[in-house]
């Protein structure tokens, strides 16, 4: 028994079941550049500190949310949010593959 469900989840990883093939996609989209955005929207707008994925590693500056133009260039914000992104969706597609929540029976409610 026990070794027949240790290859169930095995299974999820390596051959998992995917009822609606947008799902991951979608997932994918949102964790990786819809919420890392809002979150730098957010902590821009309230002035909160801001996350140490954020900070950059080449200038000593308070860091690239704040940077005056010329210690970051145009657009220093988009590469560490991918980065953080992908991190997060990773996370968020492993869980997904893990609790098997791309199988119709967690998301088709009738």
């Amino acid at each position: 028994d026990e070794l027949l469900e240790e290859n169930s989840i095995l299974d999820r990883f390596v051959s998992p079941k995917i009822d609606d093939a947008g799902l991951p996609i979608a997932d994918s989209l949102l964790s990786q550049i819809v919420a890392p955005t809002m979150q730098i929207t957010y902590l821009s707008i309230v002035h909160a500190p801001i996350p140490s994925w954020l900070y950059s590693t080449t200038s000593a500056s308070n860091g690239m949310l704040f940077a005056s133009s010329s210690s970051a260039g145009s657009g220093s914000l988009i590469v560490p949010t991918l980065i953080h992104g992908a991190g997060l969706t990773l996370c968020w597609v492993l869980g997904c593959l893990a609790s098997k929540n791309y199988e119709s029976d967690a998301f088709n409610i009738s």
